[in-house]
């Protein structure tokens, strides 16, 4: 084994003797990793990105404003704007009121992800049984918006299975001997008792919508972006090509009689090549650390 070191040594100090091969080995790759790592988005964590969803609440009530709390509670990132604006404007509205008009366009821009319009009179139908529609528009250009989507549909099957049990729960006990409500008000009361323990069941249970915006293994959570990206791609590339030079540069010395003068040696061939291979490797791993450290 040490005859092989020895090579190993010899060639690491022949490669470093010429001072052009230091561009190769640490410069560029440090170059196209800083370069590839700002593009793609720098040290920022994709966690962090808010998920602009306008919100038109024509309703205004404490059902529909219910609704937005349980929508905010399935994803932290979510923003519904403008009711979660801040002073820096995190909606990016400016002065300009939301109406639909501005939502389409915004969704066309891609400032807004997806527009959620409550409908008027949202609550009185929901207590009363009568069908009522969300509106729920989304860019399909972007991916997306199929988890805000599934976040929704969530939140409003959780709000229709409390009105479900109130409705359920509401017959079942008029239809008991010996219970009957005193008027309509008393029977609303009794549902509406039903609905806000039934809410309370469901709140124990948080809302979690889970995505992916690729195929990937099922324990990440989170898309690699910036450095994260650019440092395992750079270096594995880069060491890619000082292998391969390697062996080309295996090749030159036999063609050049080289290898064949150190097969003369006093030691195996297998000392001697294996001596090639781990100066080359060793090469390899500095340039791998070298990117690693810099990402």
């Amino acid at each position: 084994m040490r005859p092989a070191l020895n090579i190993m040594r010899l060639q690491l100090m022949i490669f470093f003797a010429q001072r052009g091969n230091l561009i190769g080995l640490i410069v560029i790759p440090v170059a196209f990793t800083i370069a590839i790592g700002f593009a793609g988005g720098g040290f920022g964590d994709s966690e962090d990105d808010a998920i602009l969803i306008d919100v038109i609440d024509r309703d205004e009530s404490a059902l529909s404003a219910q609704f937005l709390t349980d929508l905010r509670e399935a994803n932290p990132r979510f923003v519904l704007c403008p009711f979660d604006n801040d002073a820096d404007d995190i909606c990016d509205l400016g002065d300009t009121a939301l109406d639909e008009t501005t939502a389409t366009e915004r969704l066309k821009d891609e400032t807004a992800l997806a527009f959620i319009e409550i409908p008027a009179d949202f609550e009185a139908h929901v207590q009363a049984a009568i069908p009522v529609n969300i509106i729920y528009r989304a860019n399909e250009n972007i991916s997306a918006p199929s988890f805000i989507l599934q976040a929704v549909q969530t939140v409003t099957q959780r709000m229709s299975a409390t009105l479900v049990a109130a409705t359920a729960g509401t017959d079942a006990a008029s239809k008991f001997p010996g219970v009957a409500f005193a008027d309509e008000n008393d029977r609303a009361a009794f549902a509406e008792a039903i609905r806000t323990r039934a809410a309370a069941i469901w709140a124990e249970t948080p809302i979690t919508i889970d995505f992916v915006l690729t195929d990937v293994d099922e324990t990440d959570e989170s898309t690699t972006i910036g450095f994260g990206q650019s440092v395992p791609g750079m270096g594995t590339m880069f060491v890619m090509f000082t292998v391969f030079a390697g062996v080309f540069g295996i090749v030159q010395q036999r063609q050049q009689w080289t290898l064949q003068r150190l097969v003369t040696m006093p030691v195996s061939n297998a000392h001697i090549l294996g001596g090639l291979i781990l100066a080359f490797f060793v090469l390899g791993m500095i340039q791998y650390a070298v990117v690693f450290l810099v990402g």
